[in-house]
């Protein structure tokens, strides 16, 4: 039951940093 909630945010939160990361790389490239 309380699994659902975190996995949630962990997903979001990796979602968000994958994009900033590949933002990043698009920039530098």
């Amino acid at each position: 039951m309380r699994l659902r909630w975190p996995s949630i945010i962990v997903i979001i939160i990796v979602i968000t940093t994958t994009s900033a990361i590949t933002t990043i790389i698009i920039i530098t490239t």
